[in-house]
């Protein structure tokens, strides 16, 4: 793990933070990145609790469609966006100023998941990321020699662990596909199939900001990791309430602390087997004893990646003004990619 002093002298959309942007585009550019893939965390989407899941199949029978249900989804997240800003979030106005500063070179885009936090919302989530990455692919012409940079909050670095694991497409993978099989809301193995042939054609780039470490990542050669946490001192339940030691999501919200999914729970429940056990006290516990920072691994508990602790400086002496953090904060953690 490699420890990181936080800048943040530049305020978002500056002509300072615009200039860092262009030379980060520039960089990027260089070295074949084509798209930019902007991921939101757990509880940022458009479906947080999973009752849209439930409602489209009323609303089928009677609109015909899912007009209804696609619409409060819509809203939904518009209102998320307003509220939640950049807070394990990107917004449309962000991804506006990033493709801006990138001089437009780079195509940048925003990916919305359901981001319930249990394992089927997740995996849907990844199949859905693998349709969107194929159709980007194949519009974009997207090369063999370029690459793709994926940038995700909290909980959608367990997609792009999903996504790698499909991609080696070991016994792992296969037991995913077996829970695909029975359910109504994971869509069809074979265009999943499909879509994961069109990403191996080109290489990825993951970076990934406060993403708890569970689901292990593929073993699998054509994609790079980089997990950057805020991190000041071993996390300790004292220093919650101003983030003394850091991001404390990140080290607790691992295995046990996931909620109950509103259908298919059995099926969601068969994923503790392939994945971690997703509601689980013990586990929780032992979660909250462990106060070091985790290396992402492969099933055979191979690290992956390169680990950056960062000090963003949001601490705070009191709670108030934990509140009151600037949000440039996490605009400015594009630096570090």
């Amino acid at each position: 793990m490699t420890i990181l002093l936080f800048d943040e002298s530049e305020q978002f959309e500056s002509d300072e933070w615009t200039l860092k942007m262009s030379a980060q585009g520039k960089m990027l550019k260089n070295h074949n990145v084509r798209h930019v893939l902007l991921v939101h965390g757990t509880f940022a989407g458009n479906d947080a609790l999973g009752l849209f899941d439930l409602f489209e199949p009323i609303d089928q029978k009677l609109t015909g469609s899912t007009i209804i249900t696609d619409t409060l989804k819509t809203q939904g997240k518009k209102l998320l966006n307003h509220l939640a800003k950049d807070i394990g979030n990107y917004t449309p106005e962000y991804a506006q100023a990033f493709g801006k500063a990138l001089n437009h070179e780079i195509s940048c885009a925003l990916f919305t998941w359901g981001s319930g936090n249990y394992h089927l919302a997740r995996l849907k989530g990844t199949i859905e990321l693998a349709e969107t990455l194929a159709n980007i692919i194949t519009q974009d012409k997207i090369l063999d020699t370029e690459r793709i940079l994926l940038l995700g909050h909290s909980h959608a670095g367990q997609l792009f662990a999903l996504l790698t694991t499909f991609l080696e497409n070991g016994e792992k993978a296969q037991r995913l596909y077996k829970i695909m099989e029975n359910s109504q809301h994971l869509g069809n193995i074979e265009e999943l199939l499909s879509n994961l042939e069109k990403i191996k054609t080109v290489n990825l780039d993951i970076v990934t900001f406060g993403t708890p470490v569970r689901y292990s990542w593929g073993d699998y050669k054509k994609y790079r990791l980089m997990a950057i946490i805020n991190h000041r001192s071993e996390a300790n339940i004292s220093g919650l309430l101003g983030t003394r030691d850091g991001d404390y999501v990140q080290q607790w919200g691992v295995e046990g602390t996931d909620i109950f999914p509103p259908n298919e729970t059995a099926l969601n429940d068969e994923l503790n087997a392939v994945l971690d056990k997703g509601r689980d006290i013990p586990a929780l516990i032992d979660s909250l004893a462990n106060k070091g920072r985790r290396q992402a691994h492969t099933a055979n508990n191979k690290p992956v990646g390169k680990t950056l602790l960062v000090d963003y400086k949001d601490n705070a002496v009191t709670l108030s003004e934990r509140l009151d953090i600037n949000e440039g904060n996490a605009f400015q953690y594009l630096y570090y990619c």
